[in-house]
Order: structure tokens, then C-alpha cells, then sequence
């Protein structure tokens, strides 16, 4: 019998930053990486969507690891608005310089991404995200491998989760893409709302898909309430994982064990 691959749920660590940067740029669109999109400096990529979770708030952000490779991550945010205060502020002029004195380089696509941008909010308009109602976030990435592993679902969202309940985080928001519906799906069977619902211009002319752009969120305090009933059963309480822990790692034992 074969044995299922190891894998590791733990709080970040300083020497995961490199893995978490990485699996940013790889999964960049539906799992593939970014150079199928966009040809954007990885590491200018990597500086926007991750360096607030890893050198400004690191504490809320927990990691999938196996065989020494970060092959999932979630980060909560309390304050989406000091977020976007260290992005707009701090990030994005370092990165805005590195460009222009050479250090980073982008090409034409950037400029193609920006058009579809501005068509996009011309024709849709921008999606507002609901701060008052949900004024934390996540941001959550998964390797294509591991998408389908009930592991990460399991134990790495219960665990960021937790966090979150301790901090006093109830209501949280998350923004995603979409095509074919396939991911609301996924979303809803782990306690999930569809908050809003738009056509992307950008990815869907870029991947000649139909994309759709997600608005998600959940209530951390009636989350256990709104999963379906096998998942209440798996997840308890969010205050209480030792016993779907302890299950989950007593089956990996026994088909580690078997290989």
C-alpha cells in the first residue's frame, strides 16, 4: 500500500519566506505560474502579494510544508486598510524604483494587463471590497498538487483560523478567481459566502478563459454553523481542534506506516 506524502502544518518561520515567495509566483494563475500571463520580475510579483505577510506581519501567517518545500499558505490580516496603507506606501515605491533603476524588468504584457485593467473598471466597475462588514482578510495560496489534499483543508485553514478567534478576527474577507464556476464551489464547502461576482477582463483576455472575480467572506462565529454536516463533524469548534488532529495524524501514522 502506498503512503500518502508528508506534510507538515506549522506557524511561519523566517527561513520559510523564500518558499512562501516562490509558491506565490508559481500558482500565479489557476496553478500555473506567472510567466504564463504576465512577464513581470518575479521577485517584483513575489514583493507585492507577499512581503506584508512576511516581513510586516508575519504572525499571521501559517504554512504547509512537505518534503522541505512550502506547498500551501494562509495569512490572516487584522486591518485591511493598514494593509493597504504598508502596500501603497512602502511596497510598491520600493518596487516602483527597483524598475525603474534596472533591477526588476517587465515587458510588454504588463502594459496589455493594464489596458484590460482600466476596460475592465471602465465597463464592470471596480469591485469595492466590504470593509465595514468584514474589515480583515486572507490571502491563501495552494500548490497544484495539493489543491485536492483534505490535509490542507483540514488542518492548515482550522489552525489560521484559531489564530484569528484568539485575536479577536470575526469577520474576514478574501478576493479570488474563478472560471466555470469550479472554485465557488470549494469555497462554500468550507463555510464560505459568495459576497460579489464579477467578469475579469484581465485574466479572461490574457488566458482566453471565462474568469470571473470572487468576492468571498465568512463569520468566524457562525463558521462551524455553515459547513456542510461532514465537514462540521471533521472541523468541531474552532477553539477545540485536538480531536480532529489527533484523527488526522493517527490516519497518516497508519498509511506512512504502510508504505
Amino acid at each position: 500500500m502506498m503512503g500518502i506524502t508528508p506534510l507538515e502544518v506549522r506557524e511561519y518561520r523566517p527561513e520559510d519566506r523564500d518558499g512562501v515567495r516562490r509558491l506565490c509566483v508559481d500558482v500565479a494563475v489557476f496553478g500555473k505560474p506567472l510567466s504564463t500571463w504576465l512577464d513581470l520580475d518575479p521577485e517584483a510579483y513575489a514583493d507585492i502579494f507577499t512581503s506584508y505577510y512576511t516581513d510586516y506581519k508575519p504572525e499571521g501567517l501559517f504554512v504547509a510544508e512537505s518534503r522541505g518545500q512550502v506547498v500551501a499558505y494562509l495569512a490572516i490580516c487584522r486591518d485591511t486598510n493598514e494593509y493597504r496603507r504598508i502596500v501603497n506606501f512602502r511596497i510598491l515605491p520600493k518596487v516602483i524604483a527597483k524598475i525603474l533603476f534596472g533591477y526588476y524588468q517587465l515587458g510588454g504584457r504588463v502594459l496589455q494587463v493594464g489596458y484590460y485593467y482600466f476596460l475592465e473598471n471602465i465597463k464592470y466597475g471596480r469591485m469595492l471590497l466590504p470593509l465595514k462588514d468584514y474589515p480583515a482578510h486572507f490571502h491563501l495560496n495552494v500548490a497544484e498538487e495539493f489543491r485536492r489534499d483534505r490535509r490542507i483543508w483540514m488542518k492548515l485553514v482550522p489552525l489560521a483560523f484559531k489564530y484569528a478567534h484568539n485575536n479577536g478576527i470575526s469577520r474576514m474577507h478574501g478576493l479570488g478567481i474563478s472560471k466555470r464556476g469550479e472554485v465557488e464551489q470549494t469555497y462554500s464547502n468550507v463555510g464560505f459566502k459568495i459576497l460579489a461576482r464579477q467578469p475579469s477582463l484581465i485574466r479572461q483576455n490574457i488566458t482566453r478563459e471565462e474568469v470571473f472575480w470572487l468576492l468571498i467572506g465568512t463569520d468566524l462565529n457562525k463558521w462551524v454553523e455553515n459547513l456542510p454536516p461532514g465537514f462540521q463533524r471533521l472541523f468541531k469548534e474552532v477553539q477545540g481542534l485536538g480531536e480532529v488532529w489527533e484523527k488526522n495524524e493517527e490516519l497518516e501514522r497508519k498509511e506512512l506506516a504502510a508504505k
